[in-house]
């Protein structure tokens, strides 16, 4: 019979430095509950939160122009996105 090969000691995992968060939301309440354990993450680690939300690009048609629409849109939810930050983010360095 063989005798087991000694075990390797590995070393001890360093604890998790969490400095950053990133947090995309599409307004929804799941999305909010998202960011609100994000942020309890981020107090409890000192960590930065960049919330952010991606739509999808207008694309222009023949009769209509859509710049003016599209730039109404990027407004409306970079106003959504501060309500955000405001409600669930205060007192954390947060950015949008």
């Amino acid at each position: 019979m063989k005798a087991a090969a000694p075990r390797k000691s590995f070393p001890k995992p360093k604890p998790w430095k969490i400095s950053r968060i990133l947090v995309p939301v599409d307004f929804s309440q799941p999305s909010e509950l998202a960011l609100s354990h994000a942020s309890a993450l981020a107090a409890a680690h000192g960590a930065a939160i960049t919330v952010c939300h991606v739509g999808e690009a207008l694309h222009p048609d023949w009769f209509f122009d859509t710049t003016l629409l599209q730039r109404d849109i990027i407004e409306q939810a970079k106003k959504e996105l501060d309500k955000l930050v405001d409600k669930f983010c205060s007192g954390l360095k947060a950015q949008t």
